[in-house]
């Protein structure tokens, strides 16, 4: 009897899984393209017109900030190094 059924059951498993996969991809496509359309694009376009107000709050240039020096410390185990930070 498995041996018989075993492939009719295994076909209408994968098309069932098949279904439901479809089926929550496009709830996952519904979600994210709510959120893109309704919160984040409206966001970011709010965003770029008052961009020159953000540049203002923030002041400091890229070209007038500079490097800071690290110091690096390595840790040792029989002279090999475990971690460099």
């Amino acid at each position: 009897m498995k041996e018989k059924y075993k492939t009719k059951f295994d076909e209408e498993e994968r098309s069932e899984k098949s279904v439901q996969t479809k089926i929550t991809k496009n709830k996952r496509k519904e979600v994210r393209d709510d959120f893109l359309n309704n919160f984040f694009l409206p966001l970011r376009q709010k965003y770029e017109e008052d961009i020159e107000t953000y540049k203002a709050l923030f002041p400091i240039k890229e070209k007038e900030m500079h490097d800071e020096e690290r110091e690096y410390k390595n840790i040792y185990q029989h002279g090999e190094v475990i971690n460099s930070r």
